[in-house]
């Protein structure tokens, strides 16, 4: 059921229950008031009719009366010497003052009194109470009753009016595509929906980025895979074209390294875009233990380190180093942040891994002792497909750019500086999964 619809029947719902809740409280006051009223005027006709009537006799039956009020007169000897209306023949009450009758099906209220030698008793049927009551409420309630449509008309007409700033953002955000994303307007919006729109315009903001960035990544990308693709096919021409076996073996040792420069390369792109939203949406964060993590992923990359002769040291000063991140992207930061240390290290070199601890910060240390990076690229490393051409190497340009990729995604801090071996140092201070 819509609002507008919902809102209506629970107004007009709310509305007639209160009109009849108002009309059943102006009964019971008018009942109330009726009783005391009458009552008063059942004491006034009894003090009053002995000095009226002190020797009137029995009035003859008459069955057509209506009068409500019967008055009746027993002397001293209890024998019945006034009734009127006629006809209407109470039994005589046993106390004096107020008192209920319960009489052939129907209640009556009496009031009796001892005068002098006579017992006087004026009755009167509390159904003619109630009755008038009722009416005095529904003469008080009816006009409410009457303005029910009317207020129907109103309240549609009010809510329709004040649901219109929902209609216009839903018109707003229907407007809305991939390539028009943005902000509504929230200037001359009601309070009530301005938490709405904002949420809205944080959606559309966090979409616009993301589909940016989804947009450079697909261009960056086919511009970075063009060269090589193209030097594959290059390369093969060139192996089908030798003339011997020994130019033939040349050419295909060539085309393998293109082809393992190609695959590196799709292999950290398709790393880069799960790490990047909207791809990411899904990565679970669990407390892990980083120590426990970097001594694995150094292990397996000393081989590589090993066929360059680099020193791979790793310092843990904190055992167990509990960190509040997602498994799978912790392993790609420390095989990336290895990785390239080892690859811009030049032979003989030496690298150390360090896990230390500060206040409620553990703290990953990946220091070599390459050629460094000058201060003024310090900021572009971070960027993708950046490459120093004073470096030698040919990477992919992506592997610094995944690192601070899945720091920012992780509430990390990333920080570079010249290291005491002479190269880089690069640490990640991420909170420990006790601080939250």
């Amino acid at each position: 059921m819509s609002i507008h619809r919902t809102l209506q029947l629970w107004l007009l719902a709310g509305v007639t229950l209160c009109t009849l809740a108002t009309g059943w409280m102006t009964y019971r006051v008018m009942r109330d008031e009726a009783n005391e009223l009458f009552d008063r005027q059942l004491h006034q006709i009894v003090i009053t009719l002995p000095h009226e009537f002190a020797d009137a006799s029995v009035t003859p039956p008459d069955a057509e009366s209506e009068d409500d009020i019967v008055v009746q007169v027993w002397n001293k000897q209890n024998i019945l010497r006034y009734v009127a209306p006629a006809g209407k023949h109470l039994p005589q009450a046993t106390v004096s003052g107020y008192s209920d009758l319960v009489y052939h099906g129907h209640r009556w209220r009496i009031y009796a009194q001892q005068l002098d030698d006579k017992f006087i008793q004026a009755a009167q049927p509390i159904e003619t109470r109630d009755e008038l009551a009722g009416q005095m409420a529904l003469g008080a309630t009816a006009p409410f009753l009457l303005l029910i449509p009317v207020l129907l008309v109103l309240i549609w007409l009010v809510i329709r009016r004040a649901l219109q700033p929902l209609s216009q953002v839903a018109n707003a955000v229907s407007r809305r595509s991939m390539d028009s994303l943005q902000p509504i307007a929230v200037t001359d919006a009601p309070p009530e929906i301005r938490p709405l729109l904002d949420a809205l315009n944080d959606l559309l903001s966090r979409l616009n980025n993301a589909w940016s960035t989804q947009r450079h990544f697909v261009a960056d990308a086919a511009h970075e895979l063009r060269t090589p693709l193209t030097a594959l096919r290059l390369q093969l021409q060139r192996a089908q074209k030798a003339g011997d076996n020994t130019q033939r073996a040349i050419a295909f040792s060539k085309l393998h390294e293109r082809l393992d420069r190609t695959t590196h390369v799709v292999q950290q792109l398709l790393t880069l875009a799960r790490q990047e939203p909207p791809d990411a949406t899904g990565i679970q964060h669990v407390p892990v233990d980083l120590a426990g993590i970097t001594e694995t992923c150094v292990a397996e990359l000393s081989p590589l380190a090993e066929t360059k002769h680099i020193r791979l040291n790793l310092h843990i000063h904190i055992r167990p180093a509990p960190v509040h991140v997602a498994t799978e992207s912790l392993r790609i930061l420390l095989d990336n942040l290895i990785d390239n240390a080892i690859r811009y290290t030049p032979d003989n070199g030496e690298i150390e891994v360090a896990i230390d601890r500060r206040e409620n910060q553990v703290i990953l240390i990946v220091t070599d002792s390459g050629p460094g990076i000058p201060r003024d690229d310090r900021e572009r490393v971070f960027d993708r497909f950046f490459r120093r051409e004073e470096s030698g190497e040919t990477g992919s340009g992506l592997g610094l750019a995944i690192v601070k990729t899945i720091v920012d995604r992780n509430n990390a801090v990333l920080s570079l500086d010249e290291s005491r071996l002479g190269g880089t140092e690069i640490r990640v201070m991420f909170t420990t999964a006790e601080a939250g």
